[in-house]
């Protein structure tokens, strides 16, 4: 036989239970909720039990870990290089005010940036984060963008196609059926809104506005008398001289689903 080494630490760790503590943990046991171990969980807790892992007497604490990560010594100056923990995923972890913890607990957080994200997106939020019933109440108040209501907003110039892009995507969005479309045309709203606004397209101009506006009766004209301001940065960009309405309301869908209104 090899010759007698002493334990690391200066003690052999039993952490095994007599028949006594074996029940007394039993019955303690059956309020515990219920967690499968993984193959290395089960390792550990063997080579923890058995002693292998001697001077721990059990998984390392907070404190333990950032000591082991920080220099490889326990608290007591023992040395240590692996830490050992029960890698507890974020599902297993529970809610609780963070002034109710304890030093050997690990304190998660996600930030109000991150936060803010998963509701926008419509992301899990762990249960940890905060009572579920907060939980529901906020994503009831914040509801992800998908689910929120958006105004596709068109300028151009009078004639441009707006009208009809727009009716384009009128009919896919209606297509999708998952949420209610109403179109407001700029004529509508000049005849039932602003009805001292006049415009028309120049090549179906039945109105004869801009022969008026050429002529100077009509003053401030967009686009004859008054320059057309165009956005500095529009989310979209259309030339529907070299786009289809079809292509041009399409293109549309794409930027609302990666701005997470359409999902």
């Amino acid at each position: 036989m090899g010759a007698y080494k002493e334990p690391h630490g200066g003690e052999l760790k039993n952490l095994y239970l007599n028949e006594t503590e074996t029940e007394q943990e039993k019955k303690q046991g059956r309020d515990y909720k219920s967690w499968d171990l993984t193959e290395r969980q089960v390792c550990d807790i063997e080579l923890l039990l058995n002693g292998a892992f001697s001077p721990l007497e059990g998984f390392l604490t907070e404190a333990e870990y950032n000591g082991v990560i920080k220099d490889m010594h326990l608290p007591d100056g023992i040395l240590w290089p692996m830490p050992i923990t029960p890698d507890v995923t974020e599902e297993r972890a529970e809610y609780m005010p963070i002034d109710d913890t304890t030093d050997d607990q690990t304190v998660l957080n996600i930030s109000g940036t991150e936060f803010r994200r998963r509701l926008q997106q419509g992301l899990d939020i762990p249960e940890w984060f905060s009572y579920p019933k907060v939980i529901e109440e906020l994503r009831k108040s914040y509801p992800p963008r998908h689910k929120q209501g958006v105004t596709v907003f068109f300028t151009g110039l009078s004639g441009s196609g707006k009208s009809t892009i727009a009716n384009t995507l009128l009919v896919k969005l209606l297509e999708m059926g998952d949420r209610p479309v109403t179109l407001l045309d700029g004529d509508h709203v000049r005849k039932n809104l602003s009805s001292e606004l006049g415009f028309s397209k120049e090549h179906r101009d039945r109105k004869g506005l801009y022969a008026k506006a050429r002529a100077g009766i009509i003053k401030e004209f967009t686009g004859i008398s008054d320059p057309y301001e165009a956005p500095e940065n529009p989310e979209v960009y259309i030339d529907t001289a070299d786009l289809s309405p079809d292509l041009a309301a399409h293109r549309i869908i794409v930027k609302l689903e990666s701005m997470g209104f359409i999902r």
